[in-house]
């Protein structure tokens, strides 16, 4: 994996919270799969998406669990624990454009 510029992964990390924020039901309900997230959310590439997501992890914005109804299993995107203020927060910015 290439290093990335810190700027990059954290606009590609306010992307994914961005698509995040407009799909709730989803993402607050059952979960979203790690690997729809990319082209969701208008990522280039998994790498890319692979280390917003580790970013987003850090932060606790958001937590990685498997699917154990899927073989093999799925990782599913659920909020974290600062999900509320990272959503409000991308909302709030959404708004004011």
């Amino acid at each position: 994996m290439s290093k990335r510029d810190k700027a990059e992964i954290e606009r590609d990390a306010a992307r994914i919270v961005n698509w995040l924020a407009a799909n709730p039901t989803e993402f607050e309900g059952p979960g979203v799969s790690e690997e729809s997230i990319s082209g969701a959310a208008g990522l280039s590439g998994l790498d890319e998406t692979e280390t917003a997501l580790d970013h987003l992890e850090n932060h606790e914005v958001i937590v990685r669990e498997p699917d154990k109804l899927t073989i093999p299993h799925r990782i599913m995107v659920k909020p974290g624990r600062v999900w509320p203020q990272a959503r409000d927060k991308a909302s709030s910015a959404g708004g004011s454009k």
